[in-house]
């Protein structure tokens, strides 16, 4: 199924002005039928939260009908937990995977309600500061700009970390807003996984040392900062067409770029507003690294081709089907599907091809003669990169040492291979 993320502005004019704008009007057809096909989703996130706190009750109440509708209640966990993750991924030398299913859960509350759980305060502190700093881009040059602001940036994770403990040290204590911050977030998840990796030595300390190192080196922050870098241009003082900063919608701006940062990266395409998008595609040239589809809000019309040509989401797996071209395959298939799980071809383990099957499914197999329970170690390796508690059948299916043909199935409760252990090496060892 194709994830796709609406900007706030996208949203507003689908749900309250497609019965006066016609553009809107075949917008809002085209995403409510690839919904209904189940062909795409359209998550929200905390930042759709912030901007629909000013709105009227009217309007938040118009906007979330339609969200919770298009949505399917799906949504972005908070931008601070990606975040960690990712900075988990650089602490443990891994690669991010940029899939929905990491970060995109069915939430219970109703986006109205999640609105009511929004801290406002916290949000008018933000605006505050951001205005400071924008006003501050303003008495720079381009070249004072270029490749610095976005290490300053990157930079205050650790600095507002750093603050929190001075104030500790003088005796305050630290709000509770501080407690449930991003920055803190970050540092104590990060102190846990130094412990893990077997260094108990001041673990908080070094994890805020590895924020203030690497946080570039962290997908959504390079993103996130490079973005304000490219922003900041926008503000220099010899850019011919210099942006001013008391007229300029900085909230709007901000939210556009943590929205693209943190979320569109799990998502096949987004639409935002034409300065987020302009300034996002030149981030992503300033890193040298390939842009995600992004659609300007002025070209609605071809993000509405874009809707209408989605391909149809895959259906259930035949593993009769699915082994047809190997030797020796072995399957799981969910019983509870995930629509947000696509076919995805892992890298090989071991000479062993492996693959991430349409809704919640595994695949490995060999094209060459192989013992049954090599396969299944691989079969097991690959399962648990998916970290899914979900029942699960295992089929297997191939050739066995006597050329004639294998096929059974065994049912692994909750995907727990040690729960039925025995049954299956007993059966993979009679078909070999």
């Amino acid at each position: 199924m194709t994830v796709i993320y609406l900007d706030q502005n996208v949203i507003i004019n689908l749900a309250e002005k497609s019965d006066r704008d016609e553009r809107f009007l075949k917008a809002r057809e085209a995403v409510l039928n690839q919904v209904e096909a189940s062909n795409a989703v359209f998550p929200y996130s905390e930042v759709h939260f912030a901007e629909s706190a000013a709105m009227s009750p009217e309007s938040q109440k118009c906007v979330g009908q339609f969200f919770d509708q298009i949505s399917a209640r799906y949504r972005f966990a908070a931008g601070k937990y990606i975040r960690s993750e990712q900075f988990k991924d650089v602490l443990n030398g891994r690669k991010t995977c940029f899939r929905a299913r990491s970060f995109v859960f069915r939430g219970q509350l109703s986006f109205v309600e999640n609105i009511d759980r929004f801290d406002r305060e916290r949000q008018a502190v933000r605006s505050t500061q951001l205005r400071e700093v924008v006003a501050y881009w303003a008495t720079l040059k381009q070249e004072d700009i270029n490749e610095h602001i976005r290490k300053i940036e990157a930079e205050t994770l650790a600095r507002m970390v750093v603050r929190m403990l001075e104030k500790a040290l003088r005796g305050g204590s630290p709000s509770l807003g501080e407690f449930d911050s991003e920055y803190n977030t970050i540092a104590s998840e990060l102190a846990w996984s130094v412990r893990e990796r077997g260094d108990n030595g001041d673990a908080f300390f070094k994890a805020v040392r590895f924020m203030r190192d690497h946080a570039l080196d962290v997908p959504a922050i390079a993103i996130e900062c490079t973005a304000l870098e490219a922003l900041a241009e926008q503000y220099a003082m010899d850019n011919v067409q210099k942006r001013k900063v008391e007229r300029s919608q900085l909230d709007h701006d901000s939210y556009d770029l943590a929205a693209i940062s943190n979320f569109v990266p799990y998502c096949d395409a987004g639409i935002f507003d034409g300065n987020a998008v302009a300034v996002a595609r030149r981030a992503y040239k300033k890193l040298n690294i390939p842009a995600p589809q992004l659609f300007p809000f002025r070209e609605i019309d071809d993000f509405i081709n874009y809707l209408n040509s989605l391909p149809m989401s895959e259906k259930d797996v035949d593993p009769e089907k699915e082994a047809l071209s190997s030797v020796r395959s072995l399957i799981l298939t969910p019983w509870r599907k995930d629509n947000l799980i696509r076919r995805e071809r892992l890298t090989p383990l071991n000479g062993i091809e492996r693959e991430m099957l349409p809704l919640g499914g595994v695949k490995v197999w060999s094209r060459h003669p192989i013992d049954w329970l090599v396969l299944l170690k691989a079969l097991e390796d690959s399962f648990k990169e998916q970290a899914s508690g979900n029942e699960m059948t295992l089929h297997a299916i191939g050739v066995g040492n006597t050329g004639s043909r294998v096929t059974f199935q065994i049912r692994v409760p909750f995907g727990m291979f040690d729960l039925c252990r025995g049954e299956i090496e007993a059966a993979l060892k009679a078909s070999s």
